[in-house]
């Protein structure tokens, strides 16, 4: 495929007002999957022990891994929107108990649990991304779209924990949060 090609092709994705609301959606949803190891571990080591902080970025991780299979079939079957709403609100609602027990100094349990809760609630929005391209581009695009797709992955990966860090560290780690659920807020929203 040629440059100029290429260049065209995301032109005409990118002069679809939905395809263009859906890039946006995809950034929303994948920057904070990017920023959230690095932002739980700042915040709750802000206030506990790196192997406090070390262990809640865990319990986060096995939380996902759990639920990640049910809450995709559930996506699958009830519909995106409805299911990362619900999931939505649950995750917002338990990093901020991971936040409210770490800035009170609240026990080890209580910053574990409430963050691998907020795990087993992570909003299926990222994994739901590829679906949706696949859904609302046309054929023509669909190549354009998966490849856009991946890359707003791979940066998110990349600018999530600088991004993150540079909150935490510059401002306080609620901030890096706090920019976390209004992009997932966003996400939801976007893509409703």
């Amino acid at each position: 495929m040629r440059t100029g090609s290429v260049t065209a092709s995301y032109r005409e994705l990118f002069a679809e007002p939905r395809l263009r609301r859906l890039a946006l959606a995809d950034v929303c949803a994948r920057l904070p999957q990017g920023m959230v190891t690095i932002t739980l571990l700042l915040v709750v080591a802000q206030h506990a022990s790196m192997t406090v902080a070390g262990l809640v970025v865990a319990g986060y991780t096995l939380g996902q891994a759990v639920t990640g299979p049910l809450r995709g079939r559930l996506a699958d079957r009830r519909g995106l929107v409805p299911v990362a709403t619900v999931c939505g609100i649950g995750y917002a609602a338990a990093l901020l108990a991971v936040l409210a027990s770490a800035m009170s100094h609240g026990p080890a349990g209580l910053d574990l649990g409430t963050a691998a809760l907020a795990g087993l609630l992570n909003p299926p929005l990222s994994p739901g991304m590829r679906s949706l391209w696949s859904t609302h581009a046309c054929a023509r695009l669909k190549q354009t779209a998966f490849a856009l797709d991946a890359a707003v992955f791979d940066l998110a990966y990349i600018t999530g924990p600088v991004l993150a860090s540079a909150l935490a560290t510059g401002l306080v780690p609620a901030a890096a949060l706090g920019l976390m659920l209004a992009l997932t807020g966003a996400a939801v929203i976007t893509i409703g």
